[in-house]
């Protein structure tokens, strides 16, 4: 991290990690019969590793911030859906291990309070995504190369907060020709609606929420499990120490 000017920020980082596959890529089966696919999972997948390298500015003031995020990853058993049905059969995709190969792109942030006090607040923010397996020469699959986010919050009467928030994600490449190895489908692009309420409660460090991930129920073709209307609750306790 480095100081550049009183409100310009320059962050830079490097690391190497590795990500075991989750519960869905490991033992997931679910089956489309309107759109005639099923996706099932893989036990005997193997991490994936990777090597990260990221570089960005933030220009800040006490209303708001400009955020600029430039990355690079690269892959090695990476894990991607590959078809293993037969040409003749409805397609099922299983989680594979791929060899190697890598994904960069740019993150654009902002923010700003909407009134002086701060009661009102903007957030926007987009990214655009390459990826490539070196492999074939060709993109990953199930990574959308655009996503976006448009979000308010606002400090109610009550000492209520809430939160109004667009989730953009863009269309997606799922499947490949099995002779050229070009994408041949791709997912539709999909955007949600979150809401969420907020109210610290009397006992400190305690805070209760309600909220609502994709209030309008959209449910798009081609995404594999549920993505209709989700609402939740939760309580959290925040330790004095961390707050």
């Amino acid at each position: 991290r480095a100081q550049l000017a009183p409100r310009l920020t320059m962050r830079a980082s490097y690391g190497d990690g590795f990500r075991a596959p989750d519960f869905k890529e490991l033992f997931l089966f679910f089956q489309n019969t309107n759109a005639g696919y099923a996706v099932q999972g893989n036990p005997d997948l193997q991490p994936e590793h990777s090597t990260n390298a990221m570089l960005g500015l933030e220009w800040a003031t006490s209303g708001g911030y400009l955020r600029a995020q430039f990355f690079q990853n690269t892959f090695t058993d990476f894990i991607e859906t590959e078809i293993v049905s037969a040409p003749n059969e409805a397609p099922v995709y299983e989680y594979q291990n791929r060899d190697r190969g890598w994904t960069r792109g740019v993150e654009l942030e902002t923010a700003a309070n909407l009134v002086a006090s701060g009661r009102l607040r903007a957030e926007l923010g987009v990214s655009y995504l390459e990826t490539r397996d070196e492999r074939s020469g060709l993109e990953l699959l199930g990574r959308p190369a655009r996503a976006g986010r448009l979000g308010v919050q606002a400090q109610l009467p009550f000492a209520l907060r809430s939160s109004v928030t667009l989730v953009h994600t863009g269309r997606t490449p799922m499947q490949r020709d099995d002779s050229t190895g070009a994408v041949s489908s791709y997912r539709d692009a999909f955007t949600r609606v979150d809401l969420r309420f907020a109210r610290s409660l009397p006992l400190a460090g305690l805070e209760l929420s309600l909220g609502a991930d994709n209030l309008l129920d959209r449910r798009p073709r081609e995404w594999a499990g549920f993505t209709g209307r989700h609402v939740y609750t939760t309580l959290t306790y925040t330790l004095p120490g961390l707050r």
